[in-house]
């Protein structure tokens, strides 16, 4: 199994911009800019590690909310498995990330935009969201139709979400050690929403969305709690 990915991207805020790479270890995210390091769960929720260690002139070109920084964009570059349905073939093409994150705001917090596309053929695919990179995902894949398939965990048929919430990025549940108990639960429109998590609940990974491993399987549309 893959332990880590490097990831392309660029960082821009009111100092320019800079070209990062960006570790992800599937658990962390960490880049580095101007010999200051980064470490976040998600891509719009990085932190300095040990900001103790740096001046007050290494650190004045980042803007803070709370422990996060924020006022900047960045776009990162992650390859992904596409399937072809109609051509039978398989390729890698980048998906192209792009978070954009205001200033902060009173009492906390800030704006975050994020953008998600990749190029096929010169054809582009693209979904917007606030937060959340699940709604960009649903509206590259409604665009794909029956020809095209996201080869990750998001388009994994034994991937699903809690029904109590969620992570902008990085909190969707794999079943696959479970996935004939996953598969079995039924849950009719006017369902309590739980039933599904409740009876799966014991065994699962947590799991990026871009992630992906020996098990993936083509997911089926209406599977599971998030359909």
């Amino acid at each position: 199994m893959i332990k880590q990915q490097k990831y392309r991207g660029t960082f821009t805020d009111d100092f320019g911009t800079n070209d990062i790479d960006i570790l992800n270890d599937f658990e962390n995210l960490y880049f580095e800019i101007d010999g200051v390091k980064f470490e976040g769960l998600e891509f719009g929720d990085f932190e300095i590690l040990n900001k103790k260690d740096y001046s007050d002139q290494q650190l004045e070109r980042f803007t803070f909310s709370a422990a996060a920084i924020c006022n900047y964009k960045m776009t990162i570059f992650i390859p992904q498995v596409i399937i072809d349905n109609v051509e039978n073939r398989t390729f890698t093409t980048n998906l192209i990330l792009e978070y954009d994150l205001g200033k902060p705001k009173l009492p906390r917090g800030f704006d975050l935009k994020l953008r998600l596309n990749v190029i096929i053929d010169g054809q582009i695919f693209e979904g917007f969201s606030d937060y959340d990179i699940s709604y960009a995902f649903d509206q590259i894949l409604e665009q794909f139709g029956d020809q095209y398939k996201l080869k990750n965990c998001y388009g994994c048929l034994y991937s699903d979400y809690s029904p109590y919430g969620q992570k902008g990025f990085g909190g969707l549940y794999c079943f696959v050690r479970q996935k004939e108990k996953y598969l079995s639960v039924e849950i009719p429109k006017d369902s309590y929403k739980f039933d599904y998590f409740e009876k799966c609940e014991n065994d699962y990974d947590i799991v990026q969305e871009t992630f992906c491993c020996d098990k993936y399987e083509i997911r089926k549309q209406g599977t599971g709690y998030r359909g």
